[in-house]
């Protein structure tokens, strides 16, 4: 599979990224970890994503909402226990990036690994099976200006298609494993 784009202002954005995501994982639950912080609103996106499944009571493991969340400094930490406490699990991140003009307000969703804070100059480990990435504001030379002056509005319609979309997955997994028994 390659990297997926939607807008969200496309008409079926929620099930065309539940539907990048099965073909992904194929009926496999995956490990979520929303990456970013609340202290940026442009950076808010993975754990608002993580806080909206967690209260929509989606059924597999969450890591990173507003009210605990996984920062880009957390990100080996977070790797390590997830690969000792999760074995052979397969994850799926989310993180806030920044783009060209035009790409801001589209989902990206990729069976690749992250590398988080690349589009900020950080110099962080690769984490994920695969990722989705909300593209939140134009890349510039003062990227963390535009992350943190960015609208809330959009970021927060980004984050409710993308765990509509994670949640809608999730559930047909249930389901699935539900009607086989």
């Amino acid at each position: 599979m390659i990297t997926r784009n939607f807008n969200i202002n496309e008409k079926d954005v929620i099930s065309n990224v539940t539907k990048a995501i099965s073909e992904i994982f194929k009926g496999e639950k995956p490990i979520i970890i929303s990456i970013g912080t609340d202290l940026s609103i442009g950076d808010s996106l993975g754990p608002i994503v993580g806080t909206l499944l967690k209260e929509r009571g989606t059924d597999c493991f969450i890591y990173g909402a507003l009210s605990n969340p996984v920062t880009a400094k957390d990100v080996e930490n977070v790797k390590e226990f997830i690969a000792s406490t999760h074995r052979g699990a397969k994850t799926l991140v989310i993180d806030a990036g920044i783009g060209e003009a035009q790409e801001v307000g589209k989902i990206k969703i990729s069976p690749i690994e992250l590398k988080p804070g690349i589009g900020v100059n950080k110099n962080l480990p690769a984490i994920g099976d695969a990722s989705i990435i909300g593209i939140v504001a134009e890349k510039s030379r003062a990227n963390y200006k535009f992350l943190n002056l960015t609208r809330l509005s959009p970021v927060y319609k980004m984050a409710r298609y993308i765990a509509c979309g994670i949640a809608n997955y999730i559930d047909q997994c249930d389901y699935k494993k539900t009607k086989a028994l």
